[in-house]
């Protein structure tokens, strides 16, 4: 978990990464915000069975 400063989008730093670890997935990218926790919780329980990774993008906005 990376928990990271305003403006701060490293999204496209872990896809290198996975490229150079040559993942056979992408990980699953998700815009937190209204409607999406429930596409999140899916995409992580895909993940843990999958052994793949989910990138969460503005989780405080899902904070009530």
């Amino acid at each position: 978990m990376y928990l990271l400063s305003k403006g701060a989008d490293p999204t496209s730093a872990i896809e290198d990464l996975c490229d150079k670890r040559k993942m056979k997935k992408k990980p699953k990218v998700i815009s937190m915000g209204e409607g999406q926790q429930v596409k999140a919780e899916a995409a992580i329980s895909d993940c843990r069975v999958d052994g793949g990774w989910v990138i969460l993008n503005n989780s405080h906005l899902s904070l009530e």
